[in-house]
């Protein structure tokens, strides 16, 4: 039900939008590529491969162009090695530049989520909830943390772009 609530919410939106845009990401593999030997961080866990996160997200990009109407070449993809932390930091700020007031920006993540301890924290637990880029085994502080998207969001929004977030990972509410 959910899934039909925002397809049908993302139809409407589409309609009375200027111009479509859409980054899409979707990580499987989070080891370290073969023959770099990685020290273990004791207050860090390591994240194992995952299996279907590319493929939904390919899938999602299909449905973006097939069912809405959107252009392959106003959809970003990030896969695998490529969805580091710069890599995805850096298209979110590349789409809040290029998009306008009233234009739609779709984002989807699936991947590994994850919560980091952040002392200055006001919630209660005294942890951000994070997505965890292809490279977060390089060294510690490579998450994206809800506090970090929620600044670049809040850009979106002040710029007045509708913005729909779709997170398919561990601790996304």
């Amino acid at each position: 039900s959910i899934f039909c609530f925002v397809v049908s919410w993302l139809f409407a939106v589409t309609c009375y939008s200027q111009v479509t845009r859409a980054l899409v990401i979707g990580i499987d593999t989070y080891s370290p590529p073969q023959g770099i030997k990685v020290s273990i961080n004791n207050d860090r866990q390591t994240f194992p491969n995952l299996s279907g996160c590319k493929n939904d997200a390919i899938a999602i990009s299909s449905v973006l162009q097939t069912h809405f109407s959107v252009s392959q070449k106003n959809i970003d993809t990030l896969y695998n090695r490529e969805a580091t932390r710069d890599n995805i930091v850096g298209k979110l700020k590349q789409l809040l530049d290029n998009s306008r007031e009233n234009d739609l920006v779709f984002l989807f993540y699936a991947g590994h989520g994850s919560q980091v301890n952040n002392s200055l924290s006001s919630e209660p637990d005294k942890k951000d909830e994070t997505i965890v880029p292809s490279n977060a085994w390089t060294k510690p502080g490579m998450d994206i943390t809800d506090k970090e998207l929620a600044r670049i969001f809040n850009q979106f929004i002040d710029k007045g772009i509708k913005l729909i977030a779709v997170f398919d990972c561990c601790h996304s509410g």
